[in-house]
């Protein structure tokens, strides 16, 4: 499409290395904004230079815990922020070189409540001592930047909200609450031009593993709910569809999108390397072993994966939303060179989120002139790569 090209010629001129600096919270300011270990959270910013008026929040993944053994098995790097670097330079979308997103405002958020952002219960209320305050540090981060970084106190404000894994995750519970949230918290709630939410291999999927001995990833979302009270962060739309002994399922991937009424780009690799590994039992950086038995779940992944997003993204036809699926096995892909290489069908993350969001943004935007917006077009709903056999994409890793 013209605009992609466009978009090639633009990046051949433009490079944008960012260096983000942290602000941790002061406890006695967001008494509730804190870690696993109670350290204080915060975030790493970088702001625009060009005074863009278009904000990137992302949330950092890594996982979660459900109980005790699981939570206390967990690196002290997902659990505190006593370790934190002074500045974050990452890749990827923190390095693109689109004018369009290299000139954005960058925050990063890094993860220590290992709750997929949702938890909202203090560490005396949870049997082995954890602060569950993914929820609660969200609020803080927005009230922050709104307050000390003057996030939206200009007409034409436009709000990416992003996250790979379970800051995808994060995301993708998060994203009506805190678009209604963000509206409310700023000083002139009409500022907010767009809003929408780039979902980075969050849409797990509610299957038995092939490995009896793991525990389903529906039975830990489960137990996680109950542990992190996540009710309060979660879509009301799709919990009013659930009974209350189903309201788990909010935080499920092929559950939860059919009911967002923000817009989203839904990326999700058709051989997800994290449910997969997990699915098998075996370490995330082990490939399966190909045996007749092995493959054959990696294809009933795979169908189960384009058949629920093609049901949970065309059937509901919400505007400005758009789903791409490569055929690989990788997970995470926002925060990787590759954001700006490997293709779905010819078309990037990179190009795609370009075009989903500038698009979606030009047909809001009435306070906010920018000509980069007119090189930009809608991209296809739902792009999906169609190739045969595990890993099969042209521009997937080799495994």
């Amino acid at each position: 499409m013209k605009s992609l090209s466009l978009l090639f010629l633009s990046s051949l001129l433009y490079t944008n290395a960012r260096i983000l600096n942290l602000k941790k919270f002061d406890t006695s300011t967001y008494p509730l904004a804190v870690c696993n270990d109670g350290t204080p959270s915060g975030y790493y910013f970088s702001p625009s230079p060009n005074n863009s008026n278009d904000w990137l929040l992302f949330l950092e993944g890594g996982g979660m815990c459900f109980d005790k053994p699981s939570c206390l098995a967990r690196s002290s790097d997902m659990t505190s922020s006593k370790g934190w670097s002074a500045i974050y330079n990452g890749a990827g979308i923190f390095n693109s070189s689109t004018p369009e997103i290299g000139n954005m405002n960058l925050i990063y958020v890094a993860y220590c409540s290992s709750d997929a952002w949702t938890g909202s219960i203090s560490s005396s209320n949870v049997p082995f001592g954890f602060n569950f305050r993914g929820r609660d540090i969200l609020d803080a981060i927005v009230q922050d930047l709104i307050t000390n970084q003057n996030m939206g106190s200009k007409p034409g404000f436009n709000f990416m909200f992003s996250g790979c894994s379970a800051g995808g995750r994060g995301t993708l519970f998060n994203l009506d609450r805190m678009y209604t949230f963000l509206k409310s918290s700023l000083p002139t709630s009409s500022n907010l031009n767009y809003y929408g939410g780039l979902l980075d291999s969050a849409f797990w999927m509610d299957i038995l593993p092939a490995n009896s001995s793991v525990i389903p990833f529906g039975q830990q979302i489960q137990d996680l709910f109950t542990l992190a009270n996540s009710t309060y962060a979660l879509d009301n739309d799709c919990l009013t569809n659930f009974p209350p002994n189903e309201h788990w399922k909010c935080m499920m991937g092929e559950y939860a999108v059919p009911y967002l009424s923000s817009p989203y780009l839904l990326y999700a690799f058709q051989y997800d390397q994290f449910q997969l590994t997990s699915d098998f039992g075996i370490s995330f950086n082990t490939v399966p072993n190909k045996t007749p038995s092995q493959l054959a779940y990696d294809e009933y992944f795979r169908n189960i994966t384009r058949f629920s997003a093609f049901k949970d993204t065309i059937t509901p036809a919400t505007p400005g939303t758009a789903a791409l699926l490569p055929a690989c096995f990788k997970h995470c892909n926002t925060q990787d060179p590759q954001f700006a290489t490997l293709t779905t069908n010819g078309v990037t993350l990179e190009q795609a989120t370009v075009n989903w969001f500038w698009y979606n943004r030009r047909n809001n935007n009435n306070n906010n002139n920018n000509n980069n917006d007119n090189k930009v077009s809608a991209i296809p709903a739902y792009i999906v790569e169609d190739c045969t056999g595990f890993n099969c994409g042209t521009t997937c890793p080799q495994v």
